[in-house]
């Protein structure tokens, strides 16, 4: 049975019972408490009430350990979902949340908190994260919550739409300040990310037994979708593999870590003044790069591994100057 009663900061309560058991949640309109009520009661004809003394006794921490140990450590990324959920769980607001008190309100205050100090996509990833852990508890770890708040938590607006070009003095500003640079597979790394297409991720998983440099091709075995990929080489492409294979005999083409690679990535661009510039911006050039050249969509989509028409789309932004000379 329900009750509403208005409190003196003017919100209204609803307070449900059912079999000894009481459940409490506060609302700002009392339209929304007694359609809360009406649910709770409906529930519980189901025999979907939820035990709210278990609930009482799990917080937000424990679902979210538990889910950083069995479920990130089976994801291709799960290594920077991990960092993520450290970096929520070191908050005490988060980590000691009792989920019977957990609320709508409550997440889209944290939200809120986010976007002061991350990007908008961070905040969703967040968001995301906490969303499918519990999802998880409830399907799969008997944890007994009725709902998901988190799905009804808006997400912030993401545009992170990048229309930056490598133009030709940066690049050869970019060459010559990696040339100078004191590991000397930063040049070529750089190249084959403008000659290719290919993440910096799946350079670096790049192994020398991928390149057939008979067929002008190399191999990805996995890539950012999960699907292994055939990369056509230019002659540039050829070229500086060759250099590479000279320079190591290591299984893999690049032997360096992600975060050595980051690092130096920023180091070069500050002496080539372009502070700007992020790796990524490589890969945007491109593939814009492949349809100036007169390659077509599914022709480019082969290179850069695109599945989806549109994803490819944003990662392309054409020169209206080499246009206007076509026309």
């Amino acid at each position: 049975m329900a009750s509403i009663i208005k409190r003196p900061n003017g919100r209204w309560q609803a307070q449900v019972r059912t079999n000894g058991h009481s459940s409490t949640k506060t609302f700002a309109k009392r339209a929304d408490a007694n359609k809360w009520a009406r649910e709770m009661d409906l529930q519980a004809e189901r025999g979907e009430v939820v035990d709210v003394r278990a609930l009482r006794a799990v917080v937000l921490g424990d679902v979210l350990r538990r889910y950083k140990d069995e479920v990130c450590t089976q994801k291709k990324a799960g290594h920077n979902e991990r960092y993520a959920l450290k970096a929520m769980l070191r908050d005490k607001r988060i980590a000691e949340a009792r989920l019977d008190r957990l609320s709508e309100r409550t997440v889209a205050e944290w939200r809120d908190g986010w976007l002061s100090r991350l990007a908008p996509a961070s905040v969703s990833r967040y968001l995301g994260l906490i969303q499918h852990a519990l999802d998880v508890a409830r399907r799969e770890w008997d944890v007994p919550l009725s709902e998901n708040v988190v799905q009804k938590v808006r997400r912030p607006r993401i545009d992170n739409r990048r229309e930056r070009r490598v133009q030709a003095d940066e690049r050869a500003a970019v060459f010559d300040a990696a040339e100078r640079y004191r590991n000397p597979l930063m040049r070529p790394l750089i190249v084959l990310a403008i000659e290719t297409s290919m993440r910096r991720g799946e350079l670096l998983a790049l192994r020398q037994q991928d390149v057939d440099l008979n067929l002008r091709v190399c191999r990805l075995r996995t890539s950012k979708n999960g699907h292994p990929r055939t990369v056509p080489l230019s002659p540039a492409a050829i070229a500086v593999i060759e250099q590479v294979q000279m320079m190591h005999d290591d299984e893999r083409l690049f032997p360096m870590k992600a975060n050595a690679v980051q690092l130096a990535w920023r180091r070069i661009r500050e002496r080539a003044g372009v502070s700007d510039m992020r790796f990524h911006d490589l890969r945007h050039e491109a593939i814009s790069s492949l349809f100036e050249r007169g390659l077509s969509m599914p022709e480019v989509a082969l290179c850069s591994g695109h599945r989806d028409a549109r994803m490819l789309m944003r990662y392309t932004h054409l020169s209206a100057v080499q246009l206007a000379e076509k026309l």
